[in-house]
């Protein structure tokens, strides 16, 4: 049988240990800016203690719920048609989303017009607890704003393909507070990769390195699928390793094994009435397909047997299941 997913092209990931990290202190006047993984830190506003999200005594600072899978009906109105079949959790998506971008939405606490939140497009960089890393001016106002009010949010999101509707993409609005954090060195190497357009400005004396230690998160998986994600387990969560190959996937199977994912569905979702099936998603618990009947159209998931680690691991587990159909 002919490969059934395009080579990996995996993609370098760089771990941070945040909470030993010996330059997570703060420069400016408020108190220690440790990353929210020590269970040292402090919070630099009115609000909770901001211990570690890994820490079992660490409170969350939004109305934080469980996290469900996206289509839960119980996950703030959504709907599953398939109950019990394995979905990525909120925490999930939101590192997947977090990790796979550079770009966002900056807001802090504006020093004029005083207290009104103010929004500015950073690139950043999320180390290996979902934390976004910013190289800003001193003379930009989100950098002013920050030195006075450590308070800001990021807002991350999907990019939508032409003619869709961006409010039915997923994105992410992560709250927290910034901190002044020389990054390491593998962190800073990394940063210069993903934003090579940074390499002109990162030595220059009136520009510095900042860190979001997260401690809220809201996630939005487009209509009917948001919840509010607890810091613990968005900082234990990991990006899914498929997302990186997930296009790539998804444009092979649908030009070279249509008739195969109808098979795959037909079988071992029950399903015989699919006419046509096109892949939609794919991550390392199974596949979505926006599927066609007689009666109209049909969107469904189906999961792998078992989890997979990369690319190739997709390719051999759908060999797998087509041997499998008699």
């Amino acid at each position: 049988m002919t490969s059934l997913v395009s080579p990996p092209n995996p993609q370098p990931t760089v771990p941070v240990n945040r909470a030993s990290d010996p330059q997570s202190q703060s420069s400016g006047p408020t108190d220690s800016l440790r990353s929210p993984l020590d269970p040292q830190s402090q919070s630099s506003g009115p609000t909770d203690s901001l211990r570690s999200p890994l820490d079992p005594q660490s409170q969350s600072s939004g109305p934080t719920d469980s996290l469900r899978s996206p289509l839960d009906p119980h996950a703030a109105g959504g709907f599953d048609p398939q109950p019990g079949v394995a979905r990525l959790t909120h925490a999930e998506q939101a590192r997947t989303l977090v990790h796979g971008s550079g770009r966002a939405v900056l807001s802090t606490v504006a020093l004029d017009p005083s207290g009104y939140p103010f929004g500015s497009l950073v690139t950043y960089l999320a180390d290996s607890f979902g934390n976004p890393w910013i190289l800003i001016s001193n003379m930009a106002e989100h950098t002013r704003n920050a030195k006075l009010d450590r308070r800001a949010s990021m807002l991350v999101a999907q990019e939508s393909l032409p003619g869709t509707d961006p409010l039915a993409t997923a994105r992410v609005s992560l709250v927290g507070d910034l901190a002044p954090t020389p990054p390491p060195e593998t962190m800073r190497a990394e940063f210069l990769h993903r934003h090579p357009g940074a390499q002109v400005y990162v030595d220059f004396p009136d520009f510095s390195w900042w860190r979001l230690n997260v401690t809220a998160i809201r996630y939005v998986g487009g209509f009917g699928r948001m919840s509010w994600v607890d810091a613990a387990d968005y900082g234990a969560a990991q990006p899914d390793p498929i997302a990186p190959h997930t296009a790539g996937i998804c444009a092979h199977m649908n030009a070279d094994h249509a008739a195969a994912q109808v098979k795959l569905i037909q079988h071992y979702l029950n399903k015989p009435e699919i006419i046509s099936a096109t892949m939609t998603s794919v991550d390392y618990l199974g596949c979505d397909f926006d599927t066609v009947t007689a009666s109209g159209s049909l969107p469904l998931r189906l999961p792998f047997p078992t989890p997979v680690a990369d690319s190739t691991a997709v390719r051999l587990v759908l060999v797998q299941m087509l041997k499998g159909i008699s």
